[in-house]
């Protein structure tokens, strides 16, 4: 509750009694329909559960904990959105209660002979997570030029009111939309009778819209095209009267109108009056892609049909798109170990697939992958003290002309990528940039840092090297990786940083969820590694975290304890000592008096051995008391040792430790 109070124990029971016997009272009014799910009435189970459980039957927990008495009789999405986003992709006209929703879930199960708690998991997947339905007009007037065909051509979403500028850093809460209403007074003083509502359309337009929701381009009540949302909100100065933008996926362009009038005197609101609406809207996007979009016009068929785009962006990659739509560079940043490269390199191969063959990276032919490599697509390169200038952008070079050595101005990495970008200006050109911060950013970049941003794209600059020019086009992105317990962002030229997006990636436990070694859970362990190395490791100690991917091999959680061991001794344990600059206190602090001794300035190395394997394991238990009462260390425990380790053994000469270990439990 937002409004919060303190309750007295007697007040507590009360409250507590009055959940159970709602609770009680609902699991009773099911028990009457839960032999015989087919001829239940949902209608009568909707109102009764509201009478007798009411505050509980419609809460999310309160129907979780139904549908697990009755899962036949009873779906499994606990928040009306996703089962009325379902039920619209099923081309079903759905009710307000969740209850009686149910009647389709519980009745589609039955007719497949599956579980309603197996039909869920599938439509799911399916269809991911609710999404809204935007009208959005075409028209800049009553009798003004379409922006249809601008916005059908060039894949976005527009409006207008251009004078307001730049909303790309409006903030989302009521604040924002004062603000955008106060810019509307200001620009369109004579527009003061509708200020109200045309401001709250803008702002829904660049603060409210998310990727993945559906757009409907509009004239009046006809229907001109169906998309989705493909990315953030961006505004585009001096392009035509609609300056504010989304990136759209136009996935049908068919002609059509909306079964029943809706939202037609504006210019961008949310269609949520009349379901059946959305339920047509999802049955043409649905017929699209079965490719039964039967027309009369055969040519207009051809024009009208558009194949399906690839599944949508989710994550990090969602993150660094939206970043680089917006920015046009980003950098990645942030301890030793968290995948930045790793989530750079994924992103880039991503998003030139998708912009060079409109699929996914996965659905590419061999074919296909070695045409981004040979036409130039993606390139690579690493800063580190000795890059200049003349590698990123151009310089003179020696050349040997009949046995007389000479110079010549040669192009570097980003050069060349910009040649090629202006010659196909229709696909993007990536440049990964590893350890950005190892160079000498300035002087590498020079003059590049003024037509770098977004909005100088395209304009020339003339190199004083050579005196050619230099343009960057729009369709080149960069994105760097920058390891922060190298170099702080803070210390980063602060003109570098304005022209950069930034993403942080921290260590992730839950990639190695379900990874363990001899009954130590690694998830939790890395967590409570990172505590104390926040604690101990002195200034700055937030990033100087240990990475999840020190513990993982091909993509999953190490399991054998050879290969932790070696991890630990060779990899973490080195880089603690150089976070805690040989402090050999802090070291004891974070990783135990059985591995370190400070008294002695060492590391107890003989636990490395390879029949001292389990010694170590319970060495980090007895270190790490609260990770050995995790859930996830209970379940390692009883599991025991891995094949893996098994196998791993095998080739070792039978010692006493060995012997002892077998005998012993880990923890």
């Amino acid at each position: 509750s937002k409004a919060q109070r303190r309750l007295t124990v007697p007040e507590a029971v009360t409250w507590v009694r009055g959940q159970r016997d709602k609770l009680i009272g609902g699991a009773a009014v099911l028990a009457e329909y839960a032999d015989d799910p087919g001829s239940a009435d949902y209608e009568a189970i909707q109102k009764r559960m509201d009478e007798v459980a009411p505050n509980v039957a419609d809460r999310a927990w309160g129907h979780k904990y139904f549908s697990l008495l009755y899962p036949n009789l009873l779906d499994h999405f606990h928040v009306v959105g996703y089962q009325q986003l379902n039920l619209l992709r099923l081309h079903k006209l759905p009710y307000e209660g969740m209850y009686d929703n149910a009647r389709f879930f519980s009745g589609i199960a039955r007719q497949i002979g599956v579980s309603t708690g197996s039909l869920s998991i599938v439509l799911n997947r399916r269809d991911g997570n609710p999404c809204t339905y935007w009208r959005v007009g075409t028209n800049p007037g009553e009798t003004g030029p379409s922006e249809w065909p601008r916005m059908r051509d060039g894949g976005f979403a527009a409006v207008g009111w251009s004078n307001v500028g730049n909303l790309s850093e409006i903030d989302h809460s009521s604040k924002g939309k004062d603000k955008v209403r106060a810019l509307m007074e200001k620009h369109y003083p004579n527009k003061k009778s509708v200020v109200t509502r045309t401001a709250t359309q803008l702002f829904y337009f660049a603060a409210r819209v998310e990727p993945g929701d559906i757009v409907v381009a509009m004239r009046g009540s006809n229907v001109l095209g169906v998309g989705e949302v493909d990315g953030d909100y961006s505004f585009v100065e001096g392009d035509g009267p609609f300056s504010h933008r989304r990136p759209v996926n136009w996935r049908s362009v068919e002609e059509w109108k909306l079964p029943k009038k809706e939202a037609l005197r504006t210019t961008f609101a949310k269609l949520s009056r009349h379901p059946m609406n959305l339920v047509e809207i999802e049955r043409r996007l649905s017929s699209i892609e079965a490719g039964d979009n039967h027309q009369h016009d055969e040519h207009k068929k051809a024009d009208s049909i558009v194949p399906p785009p690839p599944p949508q962006l989710t994550g990090i990659v969602r993150r660094i798109k939206a970043a680089l739509h917006r920015k046009r560079q980003v950098i990645l940043y942030g301890p030793p170990g968290t995948g930045k490269t790793y989530w750079a390199e994924k992103a880039i191969d991503e998003l030139a697939a998708r912009s060079w063959f409109d699929c996914s990276y996965d659905q590419l032919t061999d074919e296909q992958r070695q045409q981004l490599h040979d036409q130039g697509a993606i390139e690579h390169c690493c800063f580190h003290p000795a890059y200049g200038y003349e590698d990123f952008l151009i310089g003179y070079r020696p050349v040997l002309t009949d046995g007389a050595v000479g110079f010549e101005a040669k192009k570097g990495i980003f050069a060349k990528l910009c040649e090629r970008a202006i010659n196909d200006p229709k696909r993007d050109y990536f440049l990964l940039v590893d350890e950005i911060n190892r160079g000498d950013i300035p002087r590498i970049f020079g003059e590049l840092i003024t037509v770098l941003e977004k909005d100088k794209r395209g304009k020339s600059m003339t190199l004083p090297l050579t005196g050619d020019p230099l343009v960057v086009p729009d369709n080149v992105q960069l994105v760097g990786t920058m390891n922060t317990a190298d170099r702080s962002i803070a210390l980063l030229d602060a003109a570098l940083r304005r022209r950069f997006a930034f993403i942080e990636l921290m260590p992730d436990s839950t990639t190695l969820r379900g990874a363990s070694v001899g009954g130590l859970p690694l998830g939790p362990w890395l967590d409570e590694l990172n505590h104390r190395v926040v604690q101990h490791a002195g200034r700055g100690s937030r990033n100087l975290q240990i990475g999840h991917s020190y513990l993982l091999s091909e993509e999953k959680g190490i399991q054998d304890k050879g290969r932790f061991a070696d991890v630990l001794r060779d990899d973490i344990i080195p880089l603690l000592q150089e976070y805690c600059y040989e402090d050999f206190n802090a070291l004891e602090k974070i990783l135990g008096d059985a591995i370190v001794s400070s008294k002695r300035q060492t590391i107890q190395q003989t636990l490395f051995r390879p029949e001292l394997r389990g010694e170590l394991i319970e060495a980090l238990l007895s270190a790490f008391p609260d990770v050995t009462a995790t859930p996830e260390a209970v379940d390692a425990d009883a599991e025991g040792e891995t094949s893996e380790d098994e196998e791993l053994d095998e080739g070792l000469e039978e010692e006493p430790g060995d012997e002892q270990d077998e005998k012993e439990p880990a923890a």
